[in-house]
């Protein structure tokens, strides 16, 4: 699939889902399975990581991709969930079956129904989990920090889906004991990180200024520039991997101002 085209696959006829309805839970989700010490789970969501890790992370993902897919989401997970109670049952009404040999045959069941690729909900949901992985990944490497008057390192972002909480763990080590805010401008919502603290999840009225003929942006231009190689370059292969939507953002794609 082309990568500007966004849902083609996901049109159920229903109203893409806001950011905003992307419930609390869900995002210390994303953040936990980003984060080398995880979280703890609700008991609804508990019992589905217990039965299929894989399947849980690709619900995750689908749920802050905004897709209009929830309900494909949400039969995905019932179908998961039935098989594992199903197979359950079954093995409960063996002569003296072992809870051991129960708890097994579930989680086999729960594997199986979650990767049933011909299912087309299960498809649903691993095409949507894999666009929000990618951007995941993606903005890690996209994402140009500056320094604030108030000492904190900031970079502005207009990511697809609602991706903020999975960049934290990754940004925390980068950055060490430096103070660091991702903003997302599209959802005007704010990670914020300062050492020794948690991390800091929180919607903002108006989005920061930036400089924009700075000492900092004007290095990173002249930095971008040294290592550029004009006899390689290729326009169409750049966007490509670089997508132009993500441009507005990226300060050796813009014009410095005039003196």
């Amino acid at each position: 699939m082309d990568d500007n085209e966004q849902g083609d696959l996901f049109d159920e006829g229903g109203v893409a889902k806001n950011w905003e309805q992307v419930c609390e839970a869900d995002m210390h989700a994303l953040a936990g399975l980003y984060s080398d010490t995880g979280i703890e789970f609700p008991p609804e969501s508990g019992r589905l990581y217990e039965l299929s890790v894989n399947a849980f992370s690709a619900i995750i993902h689908a749920r802050v991709s905004e897709l209009p897919i929830s309900m494909a989401v949400s039969r995905f997970e019932q179908k998961i969930l039935a098989a594992a109670d199903a197979a359950g049952m079954s093995a409960n009404a063996a002569a003296a079956a072992e809870q051991a040999r129960v708890e097994t045959a579930m989680r086999r069941a729960a594997e199986l129904a979650a990767e049933d690729r011909c299912d087309p909900d299960a498809c649903t949901v691993y095409e949507a989990a894999h666009k929000v992985r990618h951007e995941i990944c993606r903005l890690r490497g996209l994402l140009r920090f500056a320094p604030g008057e108030d000492g904190v390192y900031a970079a502005l972002c207009s990511p697809d889906h609602f991706i903020l909480p999975a960049l934290g763990e990754h940004f925390k080590k980068r950055f060490g004991g430096v103070p660091w805010a991702i903003i997302d401008v599209k959802r005007l919502f704010r990670l914020r990180y300062e050492p020794k603290k948690p991390f800091e999840f929180s919607r903002i009225r108006e989005i920061p200024k930036t400089p924009q003929n700075g000492k900092w942006e004007n290095l990173w231009r002249q930095y971008h520039k040294t290592i550029s190689n004009e006899n390689r370059y290729n326009p169409d292969l750049q966007k490509q991997f670089l997508p132009q939507r993500y441009w507005k953002h990226l300060t050796e794609m813009q014009e410095p101002p005039p003196d």
